[in-house]
């Protein structure tokens, strides 16, 4: 791990899974949601209002709905973000997380 001046605070590491879509999953069905939930749904949202709402109450989570909502109105900005080559990047990523998913699952069984 590196602090904010980039120096290593720490040699060690582990590897940790995070599941999006499960956070994702509990937002759409109204569970109740950790912060670290509300913190990987706004990656996922599009919409400054659903944003706003969710980091309602969190400090923190506010200020980054707030920066979100500046970049996202920023002139400069507009047009950067390709909807297209975005939904192929995510169909890409989703095969292949099921195919490691498989692959696990067949090294377990075997």
């Amino acid at each position: 791990m590196k602090n904010n001046e980039n120096i290593v605070e720490t040699e060690t590491s582990e590897k940790i899974h995070i599941d999006m879509m499960k956070s994702y999953n509990k937002y759409l069905n109204g569970e109740e949601l950790t912060k670290l939930d509300k913190e990987l749904v706004i990656l996922m949202l599009d919409d400054y209002l659903e944003i706003k709402k969710l980091s309602e109450g969190d400090e923190e989570l506010m200020e980054v709905a707030e920066r979100l909502y500046e970049l996202t109105n920023n002139i400069d900005n507009i047009g950067l973000y390709d909807p297209e080559k975005r939904r192929k990047e995510e169909e890409a990523l989703k095969i292949e997380y099921h195919s490691n998913i498989a692959r696990e699952e067949g090294i377990e069984k075997g």
